[in-house]
């Protein structure tokens, strides 16, 4: 695809599910880029987007992140094909092309952000420092080979839908229905309905007692290993 000069946005969606695309060309006239513009495009490798700012306050789409070029000046930076804030406290986008099984979050990182790790396929195991602070919603949304994981105790919010779509259990029952405000260990979370397309019953939480990690997973029917016993 090759964008007319004097475009200036691309829209949500726009290329979305264009699973053959394996190039755009960009004008320099494109500042923006709407929500999930390139999401399910499996071939594209990268968009090259001179003049891509994010506006204050906005977040770009992040299933886009992982193919957009690194913009000098910018609020990103790029590590390893990794996406953070340019502080490096939050973790924005791991691309879901990575074929890596194991990845490490840097010490530092106090925050993952939403659909962060989402449609990554190859991961097997991520290890989160006692850095993180929190796990935002459908972070890890169909990381369909992501048996199990570890949450520190100085996670203390858990999004939406975390884990949603990776895969069920043998029960074959669906996570609960809450919805509405809960409050653990003075912390307060918003755990939604769930969507009924997926459960992350299947996935192996471990963590501490009474943790944030413990009241996800009893919330959400995951099963639940203490690390203290361990």
């Amino acid at each position: 695809v090759r964008l007319p000069a004097g475009v200036r946005s691309i829209g949500a969606c726009a290329f979305l599910n264009c699973t053959h695309l394996s190039c755009v060309e960009v004008p320099d006239s494109v500042t923006e880029v709407g929500f999930k513009a390139f999401d399910g495009c499996g071939m594209l490798k990268r968009v090259r987007i001179n003049n891509y700012e994010s506006k204050p306050g906005y977040l770009p789409d992040y299933s886009t992140l992982d193919r957009l070029e690194e913009v000098s000046g910018s609020g990103y930076l790029t590590i390893d094909g990794v996406v953070f804030s340019r502080d490096r406290s939050e973790l924005i986008r791991y691309s879901a092309l990575k074929e890596d099984g194991k990845y490490t979050i840097p010490d530092g990182v106090k925050k993952i952000g939403m659909y962060a790790f989402s449609n990554n396929e190859h991961l097997t195991e991520v290890i989160i420092p006692d850095s993180v602070e929190e796990i935002s919603g459908r972070a890890f949304e169909n990381c369909r080979n992501l048996q199990s994981i570890t949450i520190p105790p100085s996670v203390t919010c858990m999004g939406d839908y975390v884990f949603i779509g990776i895969r069920t259990s043998r029960s074959g029952k669906r996570q609960q229905d809450t919805g509405g405000l809960t409050t653990a260990s003075s912390v307060k979370s918003i755990v939604g309905s769930i969507e009924k397309m997926g459960t992350a019953e299947g996935i192996l939480i471990r963590g501490r007692k009474g943790s944030e990690a413990e009241r996800y997973a009893k919330q959400n029917g995951c099963p639940f290993e203490d690390i203290g016993k361990m």
